[in-house]
């Protein structure tokens, strides 16, 4: 598009026409160009009709030019770009990064392809990282050297890589929006730079801390709140675990007559979701299973627990009521297993463990003993192994284990 163009673009829908206009009289054998008088003499004009990118009608509406040729060529400029249909970062050239997000984000719930737990946190972190700086900005206003700058500011302000990652995700997926829906003409923050931010928290756990953490708990919680860590030793969610329901739980009598406990996902309990809400993902609408004679029992008590819990409070236990209850016979507090739990225990052992961790735990440990990454991936709940292996950790265990076993081919023959 000639630079031109631009100097005197105005489009306008019938809803806006608010412009004085002047007398327009059409210029002979020239359709669509208009000549009009001015105290500095007679101008020319353009009026173009046409459906916008919403297949509203709008109206091409530049005025001002010296002579009709100036108004021709800016009109076949016109006619060229609505043919090449191309007209969307003109007709969107006010769209707002806050405007494109709020569209994004209605689209993205409208077609389920978020869940209303992912778009309060993409609104969360919208509001946190990137409203106040960009949110009233238009979209063809950000500059690459001016985003880079915020990027570089929050490295500079000790933000953890992390939080720079996400908040840069997020505005990428808002500007490749409005790329793929030719609202602008390029993301021309595509490939932004981040180098530096502070090291995200350690997630690994030796097998030696692990099993001194996990005696300290077993020792000093009640078995309902221990049955709790050992469902998150499963690799399970903190909000999965808090989502787990009465009719979660189905019991089978397996070889030998061992009984053993099929663990169904159905809701998660998240502090924007506390009366449960969608899993993650569909690949976490998943079963695990509780073998060990140890959780299986803990279970069955747990279970006897909620419901005891449920008649003390004059509620009658039905297969929707959550697994974990208050002393009340509420659904226990989002904040419980950290502040209750993890950080009690945490602080007594002086070993710090966070429920996630013994989800990238649980992986590395399945991992290690053979387990096949596409199983390790269907029973944490992963939508892809990318994710999966980027939940192992490296341990002595493995690497000394890895060395014994290659100890023969590597052994030079005598």
């Amino acid at each position: 598009m000639k630079e031109h163009m631009f100097v005197y673009f105005y489009l306008y829908t019938s809803q806006e026409r608010t412009i004085s206009m002047r007398k327009w009289t059409p210029v002979p054998r020239h359709v669509g160009l208009y000549s009009y008088d001015t105290q500095k003499g007679k101008r020319y004009g353009i009026r173009r009709g046409f459906k916008n990118a919403d297949g509203k009608r709008d109206e091409f509406h530049p005025s001002g030019f010296r002579t009709w040729r100036d108004a021709d060529r800016a009109l076949k400029d016109f006619e060229s770009t609505l043919a090449g249909g191309h007209l969307g970062p003109i007709t969107h050239r006010a769209v707002t990064l806050s405007k494109q997000f709020e569209s994004m984000k209605k689209r993205n719930l409208e077609t389920e392809r978020w869940r209303e737990s992912t778009a309060k946190g993409k609104t969360y972190l919208y509001n946190l990282r990137l409203k106040d700086a960009f949110g009233d900005r238009r979209l063809i206003d950000i500059s690459r050297s001016d985003y880079q700058a915020f990027i570089n500011k929050m490295v500079i302000d000790g933000y953890s890589h992390n939080t720079i990652k996400s908040a840069n995700s997020l505005m990428q997926q808002i500007m490749n929006d409005a790329e793929h829906l030719d609202i602008i003409d390029k993301n021309r923050l595509k490939a932004t730079s981040i180098k530096g931010g502070t090291a995200p928290r350690d997630v690994n756990i030796t097998r030696d801390d692990f099993k001194t953490w996990m005696a300290t708990a077993e020792q000093d919680l009640s078995r309902y709140d221990f049955c709790m860590v050992m469902l998150l030793t499963l690799g399970s969610r903190r909000e999965e675990v808090l989502g787990l329901q009465l009719k979660s739980f189905v019991r089978e009598i397996g070889p030998n007559d061992q009984p053993y406990y099929e663990i169904n996902y159905y809701k998660a309990r998240t502090t924007g979701d506390r009366t449960g809400g969608a899993l993650k993902s569909d690949a976490a609408y998943r079963t695990n299973y509780a073998i060990t004679p140890t959780l299986v029992s803990l279970i069955d008590d747990a279970i006897e627990e909620c419901k005891k819990r449920c008649t003390d409070n004059a509620r009658i236990p039905n297969p929707e009521t959550f697994l974990y209850l208050t002393d009340k016979g509420t659904p226990q507090y989002i904040s419980y297993i950290n502040e209750q739990i993890f950080k009690v225990i945490s602080l007594k052992t002086g070993i710090t463990a966070r429920p996630h961790m013994f989800r990238h735990y649980f992986a590395t440990q399945a991992m290690q003993n053979g387990a096949a990454e596409s199983t390790v991936m269907h029973w944490l709940g992963h939508s892809d192994i990318k994710m999966t292996a980027s939940y192992t950790r490296p341990t002595k265990e493995g690497a000394l284990a890895l060395i014994k076993s290659l100890q023969d081919p590597l052994t030079p023959d005598k």
